[in-house]
């Protein structure tokens, strides 16, 4: 099954929003706290899109947009991390986190540790900057950037306006 392009789920007042409109980057912004139903959604949708690109012969680099999440509880960081384990992209560009917060970071760092992979992570202060550092990756990996891109100009998406907490 192919991953929408964009894919918009809200619970109460978390939520992410993940966009595959300029494929190979897709991009992914969250709000709130993660919980267990969202967190299970986008990391199903991402798994769609590297199926897709495994069978197209080419990487797909995510952009993470974090600045408007909170820091995960442990047991979502626990969950994350066992869910990474079980993808293993290991043949996978590294995915770019943006973010401001501190906290985020320790919660990064902690994921890491429960983790038994390698992660292949980098972080930007903003989605430009990390729109640019995915062009680069796919780049360096041979794969054609998107078309239509434009890292300055590229619009975040906004807080989804329904809560789809009953069909997550």
């Amino acid at each position: 099954m192919a991953a929408s392009e964009v894919l918009a789920l809200r619970d109460g007042d978390r939520a992410f929003v993940a966009d595959r409109r300029f494929y190979p980057v897709v991009f992914i912004k969250w709000w709130g706290e993660m919980n267990e139903p969202l967190v299970r959604a986008a990391f199903r949708w991402l798994d769609e899109v590297n199926a897709q690109a495994r069978a197209d012969g080419i990487k797909v680099v995510s952009v993470n947009d974090s600045r408007m999440s909170k820091r995960p509880p442990a047991t979502i960081r626990k969950l994350m991390a066992e869910l990474i384990d079980e993808t293993g992209h290991d043949d996978a560009l590294p995915s770019i986190v943006v973010m401001e917060n501190p906290l985020i970071r320790g919660a990064m760092t902690a994921m890491r540790w429960l983790s038994s992979r390698e992660w292949k992570v980098e972080t930007t202060a903003d989605v430009p900057a990390g729109l640019r550092r995915a062009l680069a990756l796919l780049a360096e990996a041979g794969v054609a950037g998107p078309r239509g891109l434009d890292p300055d100009r590229f619009e975040i998406p906004e807080l989804p306006a329904v809560d789809t907490s009953a069909t997550a």
